[in-house]
């Protein structure tokens, strides 16, 4: 199985178990934002990249504060720390590495791009609601729907 097959494959993956664990506000907005930084991403700027997927990933966290009806401003340390150590310096060293290569290495960063992503708009309401009580977050990950649909197949 090629390189490129392997990646959409965990790319259609994932974006399954975003759409049975979340709403469909919720999928939408990081399904979205996905596609978003995974364009991003595949634009051999050489790290400027970064920058633009960095302001679509906390665009993102913004719009799951709001949904979830958290402020995102009393979070917004929590978002640019885990953002930045997650994403950003992840998303950047792999990108670097990948821009170099013609073709199958775009199309890794675009995966890369996708997937880190659609994770993070999954962990992030995670954090969310355990930064906040449970029951105040409006909106949540449903890890217990989304592991026994993987475990369907």
């Amino acid at each position: 199985m090629s390189l490129e097959s392997s990646s959409l494959k965990l790319a259609n993956a994932m974006t399954g178990m975003a759409e049975v664990g979340l709403s469909n506000k919720v999928s939408s907005v990081v399904k979205t934002r996905s596609i978003i930084g995974a364009v991003i991403m595949v634009i051999p700027l050489w790290g400027i990249e970064c920058i633009l997927y960095a302001v679509v990933l906390w665009g993102m966290y913004a719009e799951l504060c709001r949904l979830a009806k958290v402020p995102f401003w009393s979070n917004f340390f929590t978002s640019v720390l885990g953002g930045f150590i997650v994403n950003v310096i992840v998303v950047f060293i792999l990108n670097l590495i990948l821009d170099f290569i013609p073709v199958a290495g775009w199309i890794g960063a675009a995966v890369v791009g996708y997937c880190a992503t659609l994770f993070s708009g999954c962990a992030y309401l995670e954090v969310l609601a355990s930064l906040h009580k449970r029951g105040k977050v409006k909106e949540r990950f449903n890890t217990s729907k989304a592991i026994s649909s993987i475990n369907k197949k």
